[in-house]
């Protein structure tokens, strides 16, 4: 029984970073074969307690039903280096999977914010992988993502990065160009 006790402890101890209130559940039974014993552990899972709060990073606002955003606008940045800036953030450039979400994106450029009137914002979605073969910054493909709308003449064959204008639409770019983004953090 010593034994289960450490394995436990230690077990615990690995996951005490995740966050107050977290658990893990760990499940044992012993047993013997004609060859050996044996003790079998299930690691049920851990939960987080429902009184954990939900962090939002300054700056970004809450549009119901889609998520939080933020809009990046100073200094620049290529794709791969505003991918680092909203990862910090503990979110992703925005992936549009829904209305909701293009309904953000319209009333973030609706605010008439000058950089704007002329350029779209990146979003996280690339085929930067295998050309023509367009994925999010999860992996998904675009049409796991369930929205998959291309802006007139778009894609661009010879620009891989994920882009999107006021409208919502998708549209490629070339990975390399500074340009302002949107960062997206999940509900």
């Amino acid at each position: 029984m010593k034994f289960l006790t450490t394995l436990a402890s230690l077990m615990n101890r690995f996951f005490d970073g995740i966050g107050e209130g977290t658990s893990l559940d760990v499940k044992h039974s012993w047993g013997q074969s004609a060859e050996m014993k044996y003790i079998q552990l299930d690691v049920a899972a851990f939960t987080l307690s429902s009184t954990e709060a939900f962090h939002v990073p300054d700056g970004y606002e809450h549009f119901p039903g889609a998520g939080y955003y933020k809009l990046y606008t100073s200094p620049l940045k290529p794709w791969a280096e505003a991918q680092k800036t909203c990862q910090a953030d503990g979110a992703n450039l925005i992936v549009i999977n829904s209305d909701a979400e293009v309904d953000a994106v319209k009333k973030i450029y609706s605010r008439g914010i000058p950089l704007l009137t002329s350029r779209g914002v990146w979003a996280g979605f690339h085929d930067q992988f295998k050309p023509g073969y367009y994925v999010t910054v999860f992996g998904d493909t675009l049409e796991k993502t369930g929205y998959v709308k291309w802006g007139s003449n778009q894609p661009v064959p010879s620009k891989h990065c994920g882009y999107t204008f006021k409208l919502g639409m998708l549209h490629t770019w070339q990975c390399e160009e500074p340009s302002p983004f949107l960062c997206e953090l999940k509900l």
